[in-house]
């Protein structure tokens, strides 16, 4: 994912267009005028939340799917489609920082395992404590079929400078510890 985030693209850096606002929200996944998702999609998300969620074996109750990201803001891109299945991490173990640090690995896991693309963007599946905030600007709830964060669209001109800068410091410190694995490696 990072990989692809980062690509240049006929010599224009193309995540700096993902800062851009766009007059109506994706129209794939928001065709209805009053901006309900498509339900097909929906129906989609929903089965690939519940097939990972199952596939946790853990007997807790899910309280929600949300879909949030870019893909519910007016600043989509072409890159992901991000569900956060919300749930009390104290129904799994009163640790709630074990129970986080197993989620946070499965969800990689899973992540990692699973190419699952829907109208071409990748779905990836985050877990979330019911008491963790989550601030993103635009959440739909899956369950509930409803905003439980609309997006409002605010006019600004992102710094494609700072930008270029920002994600060239982070493809560089990349660089250097992907160099350190292989040099590990190499010593042992």
């Amino acid at each position: 994912m990072i990989q692809k985030f980062f690509e240049y693209s006929v010599g224009k850096f193309e995540p700096i267009k993902s800062f851009y606002l766009n007059d109506k929200l994706n129209n794939i996944i928001f065709p209805d005028v009053d901006d309900r998702i498509n339900q097909n999609i929906k129906k989609k998300l929903l089965e690939i939340a519940n097939d990972y969620f199952n596939g946790l074996e853990i007997e807790v109750k899910l309280q929600d799917i949300i879909l949030t990201g870019s893909l519910v803001n007016y600043n989509y891109s072409k890159y992901l489609i991000l569900i956060y299945l919300l749930f009390d991490f104290s129904d799994v173990n009163d640790d709630k920082v074990l129970v986080k640090k197993f989620l946070d690995a499965s969800n990689k896991i899973w992540n990692l395992n699973h190419d699952i693309t829907i109208e071409g963007y990748e779905v990836e599946i985050y877990c979330q404590d019911v008491d963790e905030s989550h601030r993103s600007s635009g959440q739909y709830s899956l369950v509930e079929d409803k905003w439980l964060v609309k997006p409002s669209k605010e006019n600004f001109v992102p710094d494609e400078d700072l930008i270029k800068r920002k994600a060239e410091q982070i493809m560089s410190s990349i660089e250097d510890l992907e160099n350190d694995l292989e040099e590990t490696k190499a010593m042992n």
